[in-house]
């Protein structure tokens, strides 16, 4: 009986901490926000997003800026806005060895032909 309440302490124990979730800061928020909105298809929604957590940010040479930045220029070629072309253009020049290199390419030759 004593092995049985022991037991069942320690699986409701465990069980209370499989539960907890990650707390983002502020700043991180807005970028997972704005993944989770691309791949929703809400590229408007994803953009303000974004472009909030780049007002945030601090650390100009992240990895999540430079996938911020190719998050922008996909959320303009899928919204076809004007600047597209430049955006996915200064993306390449600024981050030529992106591993977003081939989409990144696949959409600036669609807008140019």
């Amino acid at each position: 009986m004593r092995k049985v309440i022991i037991g069942l302490s320690l699986f409701c124990i465990g069980g209370l901490y499989a539960q907890q979730t990650n707390v983002y800061t502020d700043i991180q928020r807005y970028f997972n926000e704005g993944k989770v909105l691309h791949a929703q298809k809400k590229y408007a929604a994803s953009s303000n997003s974004l472009e909030k957590y780049l007002e945030l940010s601090d650390k100009p040479l992240s990895e999540t800026v430079q996938e911020t930045m190719y998050l922008l220029a996909a959320n303009a070629y899928e919204l076809r806005n004007d600047n597209a072309y430049y955006m996915l253009k200064a993306y390449m020049d600024d981050y030529s060895y992106t591993s977003f290199y081939d989409q990144t390419a696949f959409m600036l030759g669609t807008l140019t032909y």
